[in-house]
């Protein structure tokens, strides 16, 4: 639990909600909050002490808010957990569940304030409660990384078929024999470089209504051998050939409708070919005519095993494979075809051209079937190496269920080295078994032996934070020998300041004061230049001030006037911000009243219903 008081509100952050309910036994226990201004305390007017604790004039020190009860507070801790049961759970996040225990009186909104809680007991006031590691954070490490293994075996791959199908589709002048097409050019090209050769030509051929057919037919057959002329001036292999050849009346009747030429459909093909062939009509149906002279042909070739035209080969009988394809119904035979497709594809993408890349990254099976479970994983995990992991959690769930099936270790390898570059979004439940099974198999792993230290210090501080987050006080002694182990060995010769401090604020958390104190001191006092200079002053100040200098007023009144120059006014001021702040007793020393009166106006709450 912790205090919070924001401009309107004070608010009380519970983590376990069946922990605050326990604390109430009638309607009449609960809570009140004390909040405590520098003016209750002190004041700049006079510069007196305001009757306080401190000096026996007063049981309390600033003012109580109105109490709020046990039925009040279960009122909200039942809305807070309708709310809990219907968002969104998500892994690894400690999540703070906000009860108002009242609001905060407009005249110290944004002032420095001493938030303190106690516990009613029978409408008495009873105890204060304590807190604990508000003001440190919890440590967030992960080892040097863990690289995704992606081990595919040796690929020998062969096409089952020896042939390719070019498929292209061309377009007439009227009355020409010649073919005119990009794609064409391109095999002339390489039938002259002896990358294939040509085994069957099929033409499926359309001719334009206006001509008769005998003609149209003869016009087909010259087309059709100019093509096979042209193909076979490189070539030895007799070229099969074939023309199918109609005239394209289904495309004229589409073209048609909606036109002014709609009537001729009421006409026989004669009569309509009669009109088609008028002169007033020709310059004006001639775009309908022009779409008609078209032809589908379809070309056989018998490429050379050249890698080239292997993986066009294997890119053809992938989309063959992937049009037949059915999530419902899959068929063992083909499913490993398509693995062995996926491994050419995936073992070779480094000597794939630019473009082949391209196709090769957009490969993807669907369907939830145990039989495409190989598949679906290489296509993750291909996918997270190219273009990295966008989804941590949803892939570990993923190659979870996956592994259920295949139960391979590099899925179980990869599922921990994704938890580990993406630590902070898992909890510790889930990273503690993950790293000891990753030290246990570091003994048969060389790679993982270089990592076992690293390992064992991210084991204990995982299990540290475990224990914190049990938020128990009492059981933080659970965490002695984790702790012990990470002030051995987090900070390396490798390591700056900023992981100093980062330790220190971890040691705060478990009240190792001395722990954190020959951490921070080094840094927060060094005359060299430090960039984390003053983070760490204003953490030592915060934290462990009182501490250090226990028993040493005027010491301890000296450091804080000093820290006024080495952090500026701003910085200065809100040292007395709560929660973790300098404690309101170095007021006590006059020279310092009067800097905080002079320097820190704007923070100093000077109404008179305090």
């Amino acid at each position: 639990m912790k205090l919070q008081v924001t401009r309107s509100k004070v608010l009380l952050c519970v983590y376990d909600l069946n922990k605050i309910k326990r604390l109430f036994n009638s309607n009449k226990d609960g809570l009140v909050v004390e909040l405590t201004t520098f003016s209750n305390a002190f004041g700049c007017e006079t510069l007196d002490q305001n009757e306080n604790r401190r000096n026996g004039l007063s049981a309390i020190d600033g003012q109580l808010l109105k109490p709020i009860f046990r039925k009040d507070i279960l009122k909200q801790i039942a809305q807070l957990e309708e709310e809990n049961r219907t968002r969104k759970k998500v892994r690894g996040e400690k999540r703070c569940n906000f009860i108002e225990l009242g609001e905060t009186p407009p005249e110290i909104a944004e002032k420095p304030v001493n938030a303190r809680l106690f516990y009613v007991k029978n409408k008495n006031l009873c105890a204060e409660i304590e807190f604990f590691g508000f003001c440190g954070e919890q440590l967030q490490y992960k080892p040097s990384e863990l690289p995704l293994k992606f081990d595919l075996p040796q690929n020998k791959f062969t096409p089952i078929s020896d042939t390719f199908e070019i498929e292209v589709n061309v377009k007439f002048e009227k009355s020409s024999s010649s073919i005119s097409s990009a794609a064409i050019d391109t095999l002339l090209q390489q039938l002259e470089a002896k990358e294939l050769e040509v085994k069957k030509v099929k033409i499926d051929a359309y001719a334009s209504i206006e001509g008769n057919q005998d003609n149209n037919h003869e016009l087909f057959e010259q087309r059709a051998k100019s093509l096979i002329g042209q193909l076979n001036k490189y070539q030895k292999r007799e070229i099969i050939w074939s023309v199918n050849a109609q005239e394209n009346w289904r495309l004229f009747y589409d073209q048609i409708i909606g036109t002014k030429w709609f009537y001729l459909n009421s006409l026989s093909k004669g009569k309509i070919r009669v009109e088609v062939n008028k002169v007033q009509n020709q310059a004006e149906l001639e775009s309908l005519l022009a779409e008609q002279r078209t032809a589908a042909i379809s070309i056989v070739v018998l490429p050379k095993l050249s890698d080239n035209w292997i993986f066009k080969l294997a890119k053809s009988e992938w989309e063959h494979y992937l049009k037949m394809y059915n999530p419902s119904f899959v068929n063992p035979n083909k499913i490993e075809r398509m693995e062995q497709l996926q491994l050419y594809f995936y073992s070779n993408f480094g000597l794939f051209s630019s473009s082949q890349k391209q196709w090769v990254s957009q490969l993807f099976v669907q369907g939830y079937s145990d039989k495409v479970a190989l598949l679906r994983y290489r296509q993750h995990l291909f996918n997270a190496l190219e273009n990295g992991v966008g989804e941590p959690i949803e892939t570990v769930e993923l190659l979870k269920k996956l592994n259920k099936v295949l139960q391979l270790p590099e899925i179980d390898y990869n599922i921990k080295s994704i938890i580990a570059e993406h630590a902070h979004l898992f909890d510790e439940k889930t990273k503690i078994p993950l790293i000891k099974s990753l030290m246990l198999q570091s003994q048969n792993d060389l790679k993982l032996a270089e990592l076992y230290q690293e390992l064992e210090l991210w084991y204990h501080i995982e299990m540290a934070n475990l224990v914190f987050g049990s938020q128990n006080k009492k059981n933080r002694n659970k965490a002695e020998v984790s702790l012990e182990y990470v002030r051995e060995f987090y900070i390396t010769p490798k390591s700056d300041s900023k992981d100093s401090i980062d330790l220190a604020s971890f040691f705060i958390l478990f009240d190792k004061m001395d722990w954190a104190l020959e951490l921070l001191k080094p840094i927060a006092f060094d005359s060299v230049a430090n960039p984390n200079k003053k983070a760490a002053l204003k953490l030592y100040l915060r934290n462990c001030l009182n501490i250090d200098l226990d028993g040493r007023d005027t010491e301890m009144n000296f450091v804080v006037m000093n820290a006024f120059e080495e952090l500026g006014q701003n910085q200065w001021c809100r040292l007395f911000f709560t929660p973790c702040q300098v404690p309101y007793k170095v007021f006590d020393y006059p020279a310092l009243r009067t800097l905080y009166c002079t320097a820190c106006g704007d923070f100093i709450s000077t109404s008179t219903g305090e």
